[in-house]
C-alpha cells in the first residue's frame, strides 16, 4: 500500500466526489476512484506528470447500482441510466459529472459485448479491467488501494494487461487499440514482450468494431505524443492493413518535418498523412467521420498537376498553396519526402518546417473581385462566371496577390478573357479550391 494521494482538484469538484463517497456509505457500501484519474494523480506526485483536474471521473461502488442510484436521486442529485444493464450510471451536479459502476465480474465477453456478474469483491472487480495501472483504486481516506501490481508497473513505466493478455484481448477486441492509444499517449510506458506478442496475434479481431468505437480510439491515439512512433509499430504488425486494406505511408510516417507539424494538424490532416492516396475517400466513409472530414479526404485523393505541387517547395509557394486549398500542406510533404525530391536536402531545415508549418495555415484573402463584378464588367453568366473567377484566381496568386481589382479586371480586358473563358483556354487551375 502506498502513501496517501491527494488530487488537485477544484473545491466544487472535492465536494462532488465527497457526496458520492458519502452516499455510498450510508448506503452500506463503500465508492473509491478508479481508472484514470487515479493513474494520472500518480504519475503527477511520482513522476512529475500534469495532472488534469477536469478529467472524468470513474467511480466504483461496492452495493447495488440501483440502491446507490436511489440515494443519489434522494440526495437531489442527477441519475442517467446510462449503462444499468452494466451495473453503470452517470450521476451530476452542476457542472459535476461522474461514471459510477458497481463493482463486477464478466460472465461472458464475446469481444465487443459483455455479460456481467455483480459482486461486493474488489479484488474481483481489479480482475475483470484492462491494464494493471488502471486497477488502482483510491478511497475516501487517500489510501491507494493496488490489487494487481498496478503500482509497480506504473513506478516502471510498464504497460501490462492484468492476467493473461489474450484473453483480455478475446473479451474486448477494443483493448488492443486502447494499448496502442496509451502508448502514444505516455511515451514513458512500454509493453512487455509477451503482451506485445499478444497484440499482433489478435490484431485480425479488429474489423469486429464498430466504426464508431475505432474512431474515437484513433482520434486520442492520434493526439499522443509518441502516435508517429506507435503508427509505425501498428504497421509493423499488420494493422493498417486489417482496419483499412493498405499499408500505411512509413516514408511520411518516418519524416522528420512531419514530426514537427504532427501536434499542429487536425486528425482528418493526420489520417490523410497516414493512407496512401486513392483510399482516403473510402476509409472517411468506413469511419464514419464527421462531413467536414470526409470532404477534406475527398479532396485529399484527388490527384494535382505536378507542376504545381513542385512549386510548394519553392519560394513563391503561396501560389501554388492557392491553388490546391487546404490539401497544399499534404502534397508540399509528400514532394518533401519524396525519393526523387531534389528541391531539398535530405535532412530538415528550420525554414523548411517553417513553410511547411506556413502551408498548414496559409489562408490567402479573397480575390479582390467577385462574381458580380464579372458580370457587370465582362457581361457573364452561368458557369462562365465560376470559369472566370477561376482564372482570376491565378492572375492573382501570380501577383503574390497583391493586385487590386481594377488591376485584374484590366488585364482581363488586355488579354481578351471573355474569348478566353468561353473558349475554355488558359483558365487558371481549380485543383483542391
Amino acid at each position: 500500500m502506498s502513501a496517501p494521494l491527494t488530487l488537485s482538484f477544484s473545491p466544487a469538484r472535492k465536494a462532488f466526489i465527497s457526496d458520492i463517497f458519502a452516499l455510498a456509505y450510508l448506503a452500506g457500501g463503500e465508492a473509491r476512484l478508479v481508472g484514470g484519474v487515479v493513474r494520472n494523480g500518480l504519475l503527477a506526485r511520482d513522476k512529475g506528470a500534469g495532472f488534469d483536474a477536469e478529467q472524468d471521473l470513474d467511480i466504483a461502488v461496492s452495493l447495488p447500482i440501483t440502491h446507490f442510484a436511489d440515494a443519489a436521486r434522494q440526495k437531489g442529485l442527477r441519475v442517467l441510466e446510462t449503462g444499468l444493464v452494466h451495473g453503470t450510471v452517470t450521476v451530476m451536479a452542476d457542472n459535476q459529472s461522474a461514471e459510477v459502476t458497481q463493482l463486477r465480474s464478466d460472465m461472458s465477453a464475446d469481444g465487443r459485448h459483455a455479460k456481467v456478474k455483480p459482486t461486493t469483491d474488489w479484488h474481483t472487480d481489479a480482475q475483470r479491467r484492462d491494464f494493471t495501472i488502471n486497477a488502482i483504486y483510491l478511497d475516501a481516506e487517500g489510501v491507494v488501494h493496488d490489487l494487481v501490481g498496478g503500482l509497480s508497473d506504473l513506478n516502471a513505466g510498464c504497460l501490462r494487461f492484468v492476467g493473461d493478455a489474450a484473453r483480455r484481448l478475446q473479451e474486448d477486441h477494443l483493448r488492443l487499440l486502447r494499448a496502442l492509444r496509451f502508448l502514444a499517449c505516455y511515451p514513458e510506458l512500454s509493453m512487455p514482450t509477451e503482451d506485445q506478442k499478444a497484440l499482433a496475434e489478435h490484431a485480425h479481431l479488429l474489423p469486429a468494431l464498430s466504426a464508431e468505437r475505432v474512431t474515437s480510439e484513433l482520434r486520442r491515439l492520434m493526439a499522443g505524443p509518441a502516435a508517429l512512433t506507435v503508427l509505425r509499430q501498428a504497421a509493423n504488425i499488420g494493422i493498417d492493413q486489417i482496419l483499412f486494406g493498405a499499408r500505411f505511408s512509413t516514408d511520411m510516417l518516418a519524416s522528420d518535418m512531419l514530426a514537427e507539424l504532427w501536434q499542429d494538424l487536425s486528425f482528418a490532416q493526420r489520417l490523410a498523412c497516414c493512407l496512401p492516396a486513392g483510399i482516403r475517400a473510402s476509409v472517411a466513409k468506413r469511419l464514419k467521420l464527421r462531413r467536414v472530414e470526409q470532404r477534406f479526404l475527398v479532396r485529399a485523393d484527388r490527384p494535382a498537376d505536378s507542376a504545381i505541387t513542385a512549386g510548394l517547395l519553392g519560394p513563391r509557394w503561396a501560389r501554388s498553396a492557392y491553388h490546391l486549398g487546404d490539401v497544399a500542406f499534404l502534397h508540399a510533404l509528400q514532394e518533401a519526402c519524396s525519393e526523387h525530391r531534389n528541391s531539398w536536402p535530405d535532412h530538415k531545415t528550420d525554414d523548411q518546417v517553417s513553410q511547411l508549418r506556413h502551408i498548414v495555415f496559409f489562408q490567402p484573402q479573397d480575390c479582390p473581385v467577385s462574381g458580380r463584378d464579372v458580370q457587370q464588367q465582362l457581361g457573364l453568366a452561368g458557369p462562365s462566371v465560376g470559369a472566370c473567377l477561376d482564372y482570376l484566381g491565378r492572375l492573382w496568386a501570380e501577383t503574390d496577390f497583391t493586385a487590386t481589382k481594377g488591376q485584374l479586371l484590366a488585364r482581363l480586358i488586355e488579354e481578351d478573357a471573355h474569348h478566353k473563358v468561353n473558349d475554355g483556354k488558359d483558365l487558371g487551375s481549380d485543383e483542391g479550391r
